[in-house]
């Protein structure tokens, strides 16, 4: 993976093996624009993203289409999402998140990849006995005592991926403003917990 310079720009630039409409597998060399200058900033964003895209080839999840990895895939160019409404108590039930963002990336994945891996996934959290995003301990603790080690990582990085998502969308999904700063700050707290869990479990 290699971040280049393209008359100011930064893009992405890797190659990764695809099946052929012929059922061939060939090396294809992909060439993805960041939309961003070469600056620091355009620099760590685009690291960022080479970060995405290389765990996505690492657990079978990359789009050759490139179109999740595109700015455009925003939350202004999906389906609307209904909005979220929390009760007078700062609390996110991380079930209803999970299918949140479910329906924001249901457009952007395979259909196979939907009907599999985000309904194996929202089982996963269905059978959690607390949701709630302050239990992020006992949240990891099933995990690992339910899963075997890649199922437990792989769970932990996808929930993670949705708060990644929710610290951006909450602002427009939630219907009670005044109760976003704390559901962010808890929400990020919790998103922190889990990324130190998720490195700490060791794949055989």
């Amino acid at each position: 993976m290699q971040i280049k310079n393209s008359n100011g720009s930064l893009q992405l630039v890797f190659s990764h093996p695809i099946i052929m409409p012929t059922g061939e597998l060939k090396t294809k060399r992909f060439y993805l624009s960041t939309r961003h200058d070469d600056t620091p900033f355009g620099r760590h964003q685009a690291s960022a993203l080479a970060t995405k895209i290389q765990r996505d080839i690492d657990y079978g999840e990359f789009d050759a289409s490139l179109v999740k990895y595109k700015p455009a895939a925003s939350l202004s160019t999906v389906t609307p999402i209904t909005p979220i409404t929390p009760s007078l108590n700062p609390q996110l039930d991380l079930g209803e998140l999970w299918e949140k963002y479910a329906e924001f990336k249901k457009p952007q994945v395979s259909p196979s990849t939907y009907a599999v891996d985000y309904r194996k996934y929202h089982n996963y959290i269905a059978k959690l006995a607390n949701k709630t995003l302050d239990d992020a301990i006992a949240i990891r603790d099933y995990l690992l005592a339910n899963l075997s080690a890649n199922a437990a990582k792989r769970t932990l990085t996808n929930i993670n991926a949705c708060c990644d998502w929710a610290l951006t969308a909450l602002p427009a999904i939630m219907q009670y403003s005044f109760l976003l700063a704390p559901l962010l700050s808890l929400l990020s707290a919790f998103r922190m917990y889990l990324i130190a869990a998720g490195s700490a479990v060791r794949v055989s």
